[in-house]
């Protein structure tokens, strides 16, 4: 039999025979043993003992890559051999990422969707995720895929609910309703039924979509928002709602008051809650929180928002005065039944 070439073996793919649970078991096993004694070590709580499993786990191979590979032994030393072997076993589909905290890897281990009509990747499945991964925003996971660092939306949620066409089309929508990458904040301190962070996601798709291909899709997108669907979403539901029934000039006209309406909470954000001052912790002086949340971003992650700034009088009278604005705006927005609709009754 004729030697392969390197370049052939590159792309080869062998016939798989495993499901790839069963295939990525023994790793995922690994994982989990490595990041409990991880987790000890960085607490101090720990023993010669522990330092001799951390040395086993990291040396002692899992899984061997296949002959095409060359045959080399897999471990959690080789991260680049990792990656190979996954591609090999399991398919393009699994991504796995790892990051470095503290001089200790921190794994994530995703399944994917490849969109190429979009030129996008969606999120299906969050395999493993290590405790200290930081995995920052409930929206967007950023990733390394093919050797560039990419924005990836999360549709991991609605796994298992929908099927693979419903995915790609809601992945449509929240990726032009999921681009205020600036709005980081709100999807803290308001949760997913809130006014104020509906409206910022209804002015994003605006945004970042043809109104044409909204109206198109109206009638299948509606299902996804509505109060038993798989992303509640009142506001995204009114405004489809409202394109299919809607002529042009009156999209046109709505479009400028949602535009409108954003500018004024955006405004009351920027001038009244981002300036006001708090204290992460007892000995730190009290600074705006615009300081904390942007100045200080890389150092800034979720338990600092949920238990240092959430908890403070005013950060919360603050959230309380945008919340009555945005309803207030959404409510003249879509109380207004379209001169059109009236017109068919």
């Amino acid at each position: 039999m004729k030697k392969k070439l390197k370049f052939q073996k590159r792309f080869h793919r062998k016939k798989r025979s495993k499901s790839p649970e069963v295939t990525l078991a023994p790793f995922l096993h690994r994982l989990r043993r490595f990041d409990g004694i991880k987790e000890q070590l960085l607490k101090g709580h720990f023993y010669r003992s522990n330092l001799r499993e951390l040395q086993m786990l990291l040396d002692k191979p899992f899984a061997r890559l296949s002959e095409d590979y060359e045959g080399d032994y897999v471990n959690l030393k080789k991260p680049r051999l990792i990656k190979e072997w996954i591609y090999d076993e399991v398919g393009s589909q699994y991504i796995l990422d790892i990051r470095y905290k503290n001089q200790f890897p921190s794994y994530l281990l995703v399944k994917v969707m490849n969109d190429y009509w979009l030129n996008a990747f969606f999120v299906q499945e969050i395999i493993y995720a290590s405790p200290d991964y930081p995995i920052f925003d409930d929206r967007i996971i950023p990733l390394r895929i093919w050797g560039h660092e990419r924005s990836v939306i999360r549709l991991d949620r609605f796994y298992g609910t929908i099927d693979n066409a419903q995915q790609r089309l809601l992945g449509l929508i929240l990726t032009a309703a999921w681009q205020q990458k600036e709005d980081f904040l709100v999807y803290y301190f308001f949760p997913e039924d809130s006014p104020y962070r509906q409206l910022v996601e209804l002015t994003s798709l605006i945004k970042n979509t043809q109104t044409a291909a909204s109206r198109d899709l109206a009638n299948a997108a509606m299902r996804f928002f509505e109060p038993n669907g798989c992303y509640p979403q009142k506001v995204l539901l009114d405004w489809f709602k409202f394109l299919i029934s809607a002529s042009g000039s009156e999209i046109e006209e709505k479009e400028k008051e949602i535009r409108l309406a954003f500018y004024r909470i955006k405004r009351a954000w920027k001038s009244i809650f981002l300036n006001i001052p708090v204290s992460l912790s007892k000995g730190h002086p009290e600074q705006e929180i615009w300081k904390w949340c942007y100045a200080n971003y890389w150092q800034l992650n979720a338990t600092n928002l949920k238990d240092d700034i959430l908890p403070h009088k005013a950060v919360q009278d603050g959230i309380n005065h945008l919340e009555q604005i945005a309803k207030e705006q959404v409510k003249a927005l879509f109380t207004e039944v379209p001169s059109s609709l009236m017109s068919i009754q």
